[in-house]
C-alpha cells in the first residue's frame, strides 16, 4: 500500500498518492502539482546569442529590404514566436525600438510645427 502523503481537504485523513478521492470521506482530491521541469526554449540555431543576433539582422533587414519593416516584420515574429521564441524576442525588440524612436521624432516635429511658430 502506498503511503498517505496528502491530507484530505473535506475530513483530513491521509490520501495515497494518485488517488482522486479520498478513500475516507469520498471527496474529490485535487490532482497533484506536477514536478517536472519546463523544457527550456528552442533555439534557431542552438545557441542564445546567435539567435539574438539574427533576430536583430532579421529586422534590419526587414526595414531596410521592405520599407515596411514593421508590417514584414511582425507578420515573420508571430509565424516563428512559438517555435523560436529567443529570436522572434529579438526580432520584436529590434522592431519595437525603432517604430517607438520615430514615433517620438515624429510627435516632437509635430509639436515644433505647432507651437514653434507662435
Amino acid at each position: 500500500m502506498t503511503e498517505p502523503i496528502r491530507t484530505c481537504i473535506n475530513c483530513g485523513s491521509g490520501v495515497p498518492s494518485g488517488a482522486r478521492v479520498c478513500p475516507n470521506c469520498g471527496a474529490n482530491v485535487p490532482p497533484e502539482p506536477s514536478l517536472a521541469p519546463t523544457p527550456p526554449a528552442k533555439l534557431a540555431t542552438g545557441r542564445g546569442w546567435l539567435d539574438v543576433v539574427l533576430g536583430i539582422f532579421l529586422g534590419l533587414f526587414s526595414y531596410a529590404l521592405f520599407g515596411v519593416g514593421a508590417v514584414v516584420g511582425m507578420l515573420v515574429y508571430f509565424s516563428i514566436k512559438p517555435t523560436y521564441p529567443v529570436l522572434a524576442r529579438a526580432l520584436g525588440w529590434t522592431l519595437l525600438v525603432p517604430a517607438l524612436l520615430l514615433a517620438g521624432a515624429f510627435m516632437i516635429c509635430t509639436g515644433c510645427a505647432i507651437f514653434g511658430g507662435m
